[in-house]
C-alpha cells in the first residue's frame, strides 16, 4: 500500500518504465524507485501477452522491492499508437441556476460519451477543451461556477480494448486488481504546457523509438491525434542497411549526427569493441533526413487531413527520444514543414531530457488530475 505515492508503468512501444514516485516541492517529484527496461512485446501490429508480461513483471518486482512496498493500484500510460480521439460538443441544462458540482461534470461527460460508438475501443479519459456557461460565457474550469446550463467541447481518448484487457490480465496475475489507464499525448501536454499555453492551441510531435505520436492541444483536451509509423529507431535501421555493420555501432553512430555541419567535412569516428569505425558525413547525414523527410511528409499530410485552422504563428514542440538528441534534426524538420520546431522536455531539475517526458508525464497526472 502506498500512502502519497502512486505506481506507474509508462508502456512505451519499445521502452518500458516502472516507477514509484510522489509529488515533492518546487513542483518536483520525489521519486521512490524507479526501473527501465527494453521489451520486444510490439511487433508489426503483433502484441506478445508473454513478452509484455515479463517486461511488467520484472519491473513491478524491482520498484516493490526497492521502495518495500505493496501494490494494490497501478497507473498505466498508454502510448498514442494505441488511442483514438473523440471530441463531442454537448449542453446540459439545469432546472435553476446553482453551482456546478462535481456530479454535474460526470453526468455532463456520461451525457457526451452516450453518443460515442465504441467499437473495439474502451474510453479511458474524458477532459474539456472548454465550456461555456449560461450561453457565451468562456471558462476552462466549470466547477464552483454558479449557472443553469453547460455546453462543452469534450475530447474523449479510447484505447484498443484488445490491449487494456490484456494489461489487465497481466496485472492480475500480479495481485494488482485496480488499474487506471492515461493516455500518454493528453499527460504530455499537462506537463510540458502551462495552462494558459494550452487554452490556445499547441502541436506536440514526441518522436518515440518506433512510431511518432503527433497531437494537436486545446484546454485540458486534443483536437487532433495522429500516429506516424516512424520513428528514431528507423534512423538506426536505415544506417545499419546502408552501412552493413553491428547495429550497436549505428546506434552510437546516431549519436554523434549532426545535420548543421557540412557534408564534406569529414568522417564520423565511433569506436565499439576494440574497433574503429569511419563513416563518411555525407552517407549520414543523407540517411537521417530521408528519416525526417518521411516524418515530415506524413505530419504534413496529417494537418492538412484535420481541417484546423491553425495561428499563422504556430510552432511545433518535440519531444522524445527519437529526434530531440540528433543535432540539427530539429531545424531540419522546420525547414521541411516550414514551421518554427523547439524541443521541449520536463522542468524537472533531475529529470528534464526530452526522453523524460512520457514517463514524468504519467506521474503527474497520476498525482494531480481527477479522473472522470
Amino acid at each position: 500500500m502506498l500512502k502519497d505515492a502512486v505506481a506507474i508503468v509508462d508502456l512505451g512501444t519499445y521502452n518500458l518504465t516502472c516507477l514509484i514516485g510522489e509529488n515533492g516541492i518546487n513542483n518536483n517529484f520525489i521519486i521512490r524507485a524507479m526501473h527501465e527496461c527494453r521489451h520486444d512485446a510490439f511487433e508489426e501490429g503483433y502484441i506478445s501477452e508473454r513478452r509484455l508480461a515479463d517486461a511488467i513483471s520484472d519491473g513491478i518486482r524491482v520498484v516493490t522491492h526497492s521502495a518495500k512496498a505493496k501494490l494494490d493500484k497501478v497507473y498505466v500510460g498508454i502510448p498514442g499508437e494505441f488511442l483514438r480521439v473523440q471530441n463531442v460538443e454537448r449542453p446540459i441544462y439545469f432546472n435553476r441556476k446553482r453551482k456546478v458540482r462535481e456530479k454535474d461534470l460526470t453526468e455532463f461527460y456520461n451525457v457526451a460519451q452516450a453518443s460515442v460508438k465504441t467499437g473495439e475501443y474502451r474510453v479511458i479519459s474524458r477532459t474539456g477543451i472548454c465550456f461555456y456557461v449560461d450561453g457565451n460565457m468562456r471558462t476552462d474550469n466549470v466547477l464552483g461556477i454558479k449557472t443553469s446550463s453547460i455546453r462543452g467541447y469534450v475530447t474523449l481518448m479510447l484505447a484498443r480494448e484488445n490491449l487494456l484487457k490484456m494489461l489487465e490480465r497481466i496485472f492480475a496475475a500480479l495481485g494488482i486488481k485496480k488499474v487506471e489507464f492515461i493516455p500518454v499525448p493528453l499527460a504530455e501536454g499537462k506537463l510540458l504546457f502551462t495552462q494558459e499555453e494550452r487554452r490556445g492551441m499547441q502541436i506536440l510531435v514526441d518522436v518515440g523509438y518506433l512510431s511518432t505520436d503527433l497531437t494537436v492541444l486545446s484546454g485540458d483536451g486534443a483536437l487532433f491525434h495522429h500516429t506516424i509509423d516512424v520513428g528514431g529507431g528507423h534512423v538506426t535501421a536505415h544506417l545499419f542497411n546502408t552501412l552493413k555493420v553491428n547495429f550497436e555501432v549505428c546506434e552510437k553512430l546516431k549519436r554523434k549526427i549532426n545535420l548543421s555541419i557540412d557534408n564534406d567535412l569529414g568522417d564520423y569516428v565511433v569506436v565499439y569493441g576494440d574497433k574503429q569505425y569511419n563513416f563518411a558525413v555525407r552517407t549520414c547525414n543523407e540517411v537521417v533526413r530521408e528519416v525526417i523527410d518521411s516524418i515530415a511528409a506524413d505530419f504534413e499530410n496529417a494537418l492538412s487531413a484535420s481541417h484546423i485552422r491553425f495561428p499563422h504563428n504556430i510552432s511545433v514542440s518535440l519531444t522524445g527520444g527519437g529526434l530531440a538528441y540528433i543535432r540539427g534534426g530539429a531545424q531540419y524538420l522546420a525547414r521541411h514543414i516550414e514551421m518554427p520546431v523547439y524541443v521541449v522536455s520536463p522542468k524537472i531539475s533531475y529529470m528534464s531530457k526530452p526522453d523524460d517526458s512520457s514517463a514524468l508525464s504519467v506521474l503527474n497526472y497520476a498525482l494531480n488530475e481527477k479522473f472522470y
